[in-house]
């Protein structure tokens, strides 16, 4: 879709936004042949993405996620004169190479280490020039030599001046990315304001000639520690990705590219970003502007991304890129002619890839938060997340200057952890072509647990105590590095809500406000000696959830609701289990969603004082985890909908563990016969006759709804049928008007 720039100029206002759309614009008017360009490009992408459509994983298979493609980068610094603030120092550039490595390489431990996709496209700052000497890959060039009348770009209309920029200031655009770093950019010369209103702009790979090609980016947001994701969107722009609002541009309120139909050819062209009809500002948060059925999201209707970097949030919330976006850009470099600089002998000549600058940095795999907790000998695999294509590793465990364990495998590694339980650093050195090896160290890295430190047996844990996590215990905030620092498991006090309103505290997860859509967060047990002789080792905790059905005059209706998962380990976390998974509506409490049509409803809290609330879950331990230590694991994975709560976490034998629910089983007004069920159905009889209606639930013993049923106002009888259950234990749990009113055990037998 597309808009005359006299409305584009009125919608946009004065917000500071992107301009590569407009500066398409102009570009399209001096070059109309790059209109059809760019949609042969597109024409041959989708052909190419509606091959791809559902499936999530199309690079390489190899699990060491080395970068694929590597692009030389010059920065030019467009300023006033030497000592302006504008004329920015070196620093400031590296930082921002070391923002794209985190945003592009989703790199664990840093910002850009969110619920997105490692692209596995790097760049890298150019250390020789167009002819092959020497060169630190930035440039300052006064406006004046760049041939503008002042430090500012003209998009469009009179004065615009991009090109005059371009002609005067650049290096060979097929052997690097120009970057231009300019003081102040605007849409138009008329009512331009003091800092400008657009933050950056870039040229998709057919717009304008050759001289045009390249990304610039406003002096304010460049290289900053939080100003450094308008390079990245930019960059995203030139390596041909759309804005996820593309088509719904600008208070359209239209949304394109919203099923398998369309995905590929309409919006921004990717069928794995949710569209949303607008551009959005300021911080996350949750919305759903577009009905949408991408294959790749499971056909069903998903909350815009407004973290995705396509989009326009503060640059604090922007830390997505997906797997579609990530194919669309490797493919672009793979098959666009002009954007091949990639290719080895351009690496050399530029002094770049593996001829170029060094960045260590790793990770530990299945540590997603240091410090890392590991056993004694445990297996442990080292990842190198290092910038400058390295070809040599040496890898270090260390106790001050000892080095206890070493390898030189390669850029992922396998060391055994130390015998000794302790604290250690883990050493990074290595080098690529250049002639010097660079290092880090990463201080208290890892800890060594006693294994003879383990919890007893039966386990309980009641979060009454005030510290926390409890002794032992580790949470795990995979993006504590995102705005979303604070947002993962914390303790819960008030008197009176915890379990069943028998306690005051609990654990919990702020779903109501974390706004990161698929995220997990992790809640470790201590190590838990199962017996031998144990007798139905048995996980059991209580939870409380409600999820949340919203959708308003801005926002289609959908169900935001939050998984739990549960898993057991028993090689001190190499390795899990799957135990337990439910979410939304088979995870609220009361099997249906919070429904609401105008303001997001508040966030829930527990109920406090006596009640039958909460739901107990029983998961029973297999087997083979008999005699061995475990972990047990509490995931949480929000979906933005409501507060997660769990308490009364025991891991003991079935008949021992206790019960969580308060409410006596009373057959004063409700009864249910025959029990124990053996010809496949019972009657569940109300002794007197109610006004309002009874809701029935039948439950496994870990909670999962089997049955609902009604016993209708007035009436005083229900059949119930257990035909197609299994012999066992069953809960039959009676409500009025939310409210639990009766819990009975039922057996089935055959």
């Amino acid at each position: 879709m597309r808009y005359p720039l006299l409305l584009l100029a009125l919608l946009w206002a004065q917000r500071h936004m992107c301009g590569t759309d407009l500066y398409q614009k102009e570009l399209e008017k001096l070059y109309p042949a790059s209109i059809e360009n760019q949609k042969a490009i597109d024409d041959l992408l989708a052909t190419w993405a509606q091959h791809y459509i559902g499936s999530s994983q199309q690079r390489t298979g190899n699990d060491c996620p080395e970068s694929e493609y590597v692009i030389p980068v010059v920065v030019h610094i467009i300023h006033s004169g030497a000592g302006q603030p504008d004329s920015i120092p070196p620093e400031r550039v590296y930082t921002q190479l070391r923002h794209l490595f985190d945003d592009f390489r989703k790199r664990p431990y840093s910002k850009g280490y969110s619920s997105g996709v490692d692209t596995r496209i790097e760049f890298s700052l150019a250390t020789k020039d167009p002819a092959g000497n020497p060169h630190p890959g930035i440039t300052y060039t006064h406006y004046t030599a760049a041939g503008l009348s002042s430090p500012t770009i003209i998009l469009n209309g009179s004065g615009a001046n991009a090109s005059t920029l371009k002609s005067n200031v650049g290096w060979d655009r097929n052997k690097y990315l120009n970057i231009w770093v300019v003081r102040r950019i605007c849409r138009f010369a008329s009512g331009c304001p003091a800092a400008g209103d657009v933050l950056g702009f870039a040229t998709l790979p057919s717009m304008g000639t050759s001289t045009d090609q390249g990304v610039v980016v406003a002096t304010d947001y460049f290289g900053l520690p939080t100003r450094g994701q308008t390079a990245t969107h930019e960059i995203g722009h030139y390596l041909n990705l759309y804005h996820t609002f593309q088509g719904s541009f600008v208070g359209s309120g239209v949304c394109e590219g919203v099923n398998a139909t369309n995905c590929a050819s309409a919006g921004d062209r990717v069928c794995d970003t949710p569209p949303t009809n607008n551009e959005n500002y300021g911080n996350a948060r949750r919305q759903n502007t577009c009905s949408d059925s991408l294959p790749a999201l499971g056909g069903i209707d998903r909350p815009d991304m407004v973290r995705n970097y396509m989009d326009y949030l503060d640059d604090p919330s922007l830390d997505i890129f997906t797997e579609g976006q990530a194919q669309r850009m490797r493919t672009t470099l793979a098959i666009q002619n002009n954007r091949k600089q990639w290719q080895s002998s351009n690496l050399q000549a530029t002094g770049t890839g593996e001829w170029g600058r060094l960045w260590p940095n790793f990770a530990l795999q299945g540590c997603e938060q240091p410090p890392c907790v590991v056993c004694p000998e445990q297996s442990l695999y080292f990842i190198s997340y290092s910038m400058g294509k390295p070809s040599t590793f040496t890898w270090e465990i260390r106790k001050g200057n000892t080095v206890v364990r070493s390898s030189t495998d390669g850029p992922c590694a396998t060391m055994l952890a130390p015998s000794i339980p302790d604290t250690y650093s883990v050493r990074l050195v290595i080098q690529n072509q250049t002639p010097t090896p660079v290092e880090t160290t990463y201080t208290k890295f890892l800890v060594v647990r006693n294994p003879s430190n383990t919890a007893s047996y039966p386990f309980v844990e009641d979060f009454e105590a005030a510290t926390f996590p409890p002794p032992g215990w580790i949470v795990v905030n995979p993006d504590f590095a995102t705005r979303n620092s604070n947002l993962t498991w914390q303790r819960y006090s008030s008197t009176g809500r915890g379990s069943y309103g028998g306690s005051n505290a609990s654990v919990r997860v702020r779903n109501w406000v974390y706004y990161n859509y698929g995220q997990s967060d992790y809640l470790i047990t201590p190590l838990i000696p199962i017996p031998s002789n144990a007798v139905n080792p048995t996980l059991a905790f209580d939870v409380y959830y409600r999820a949340v059905r919203w959708g308003n005059n801005n926002n289609i209706s959908i169900l935001y609701g939050d998984t739990l998962a549960v898993y057991i380990s028993a090689d001190c976390g190499n390795s899990w289990q799957l135990l337990y998974q439910e979410g939304g509506e088979a995870l609220d409490v009361t099997g249906q969603a919070i429904t609401s049509t105008g303001t997001y409803p508040s966030e829930v809290l527990p109920p406090q004082g006596p009640n039958g609330d909460w739901r107990r879950k029983r998961i029973p331990i297999p087997n083979n985890y008999k005699g061995q230590n475990v972990l047990i694991r509490f995931e949480n994975r929000t979906m933005m909908g409501n507060n997660l709560y769990l308490d009364s976490i025991q891991v003991a034998n079935d008949q021992s563990i206790t019960t969580g629910i308060s409410l006596p089983a009373s057959d004063n007004a409700l009864r249910f016969f025959p029990n124990p069920v053996q010809n496949g159905e019972g009657v569940l009889v109300l002794l007197e006759p109610s006004s309002r209606d009874f809701t029935y639930y039948l439950r496994t013993l870990t909670g999962q709804v089997l049955q609902v049923g009604k016993i209708p106002a007035g009436e005083t009888s229900q059949k119930i049928s257990f035909r197609d259950l299994s012999a066992g234990i069953y809960i039959l749990e009676v409500q009025q008007d939310g409210k639990n009113q009766w819990i009975k055990r039922v057996s089935v037998i055959e």
